[in-house]
């Protein structure tokens, strides 16, 4: 995956100068923001649960996701200019990815089983295999110029997902109908440090390492699900070789909507923006009430409906 650390290491310097770059200035021009002191409490220093909450799991998770969000753009000019062979190259580029994603959803899968049978936690890890199996004969098939073959492969790798995603649902506990209490693309507040933050996904078990749950002082919670949160860089001046976003568990994040005021962010806190290298890669902008539109892919990902809120006399005719 050589192209993946070319890109990764490119990515990752570029995104780490623009935000020191811009939470520099941020933080002179405006300074702390006093909301910040709102949710914190009384004797922890601050920034004490955002650092142990830094996730490299869902860090990597994130940038795989925005390699798909890149990849597919590539592919669909290299087809609007019947660039051919150079699809090939992009596609075989996206199937490593979804290779490395199969395999850490497989991982995360295993740390949240619990007391999940080994039967359970076997049959994740034989989809995936079989997937890379699939994806491999489809790529042959489509070098080879045999579409026919090509499209069963194709029609056999749909259904290979659907199962496997049901799979990990059932393993992680995510049964029907069951929701997070806070959505993809909601503002959000640190109850312990006090920092904005905005959710981008999450898991309903903790997926991290055990060595990861005793350092963010979670182990003794109750089981719940997880966030993945992209931190406000005003409120966390990044670090070399630490990842721009935290895994929360849901009882340290509020939200005004969720307090006793029921008032929507911009009732709360006012109209300014966010700031985050990734936001314009993940979000479509903001929303009447202040907080985010995910993009298709990101809802997908996480089966969710579009959500278009809109201030008042706003409304579309």
């Amino acid at each position: 995956m050589n192209f993946l650390i070319r890109h990764g290491e490119t990515s990752s310097s570029t995104s780490r100068l623009s935000c020191q770059s811009s939470s520099r200035q941020i933080l002179r021009s405006k300074g702390r923001p006093k909301l910040r002191k709102l949710y914190c409490r009384a004797g922890l220093p601050n920034d004490r649960d955002m650092e142990a909450e830094r996730s490299s799991l869902v860090a990597e998770e994130v940038i795989f996701m925005m390699f798909q969000l890149d990849l597919d753009i590539q592919l669909q000019r290299c087809l609007n200019v019947e660039e051919y062979e150079q699809a090939q190259e992009v596609r075989r580029k996206r199937n490593k990815v979804d290779e490395a994603i199969k395999s850490m959803m497989a991982k995360k899968a295993e740390r949240a089983a619990g007391t999940t049978t080994s039967e359970e936690t076997l049959s994740i890890a034989d989809l995936a295999s079989e997937g890379l199996r699939l994806r491999s004969e489809l790529q042959r098939a489509i070098d080879q110029e045999r579409y026919q073959d090509a499209a069963q492969f194709r029609d056999l790798l749909v259904e290979l997902e659907k199962e496997s995603k049901r799979a990990q649902a059932l393993v992680i506990g995510m049964e029907d109908g069951q929701q997070p209490l806070f959505r993809l693309g909601q503002r959000v507040l640190h109850r312990n440090d006090g920092f904005r933050g905005l959710i981008v996904g999450w898991d309903m078990k903790c997926c991290e390492s055990e060595e990861w749950m005793q350092h963010a002082r979670v182990t003794d919670m109750k089981p719940q699900p997880y966030y993945h949160v992209l931190v406000d860089v005003r409120d966390c001046e990044p670090q070399v070789g630490l990842p721009p976003t935290v895994y929360v568990p849901q009882e340290r994040l509020t939200a005004p909507e969720i307090e006793e005021t029921s008032k929507s962010w911009i009732e709360a806190y006012g109209s300014e923006p966010m700031y985050h290298p990734y936001l314009d890669a993940l979000f479509l902008g903001q929303d009447g009430k202040g907080d985010y539109i995910p993009c298709r892919h990101l809802r997908e990902k996480f089966s969710v409906r579009r959500r278009d809120v809109y201030r008042s006399g706003e409304e579309p005719k």
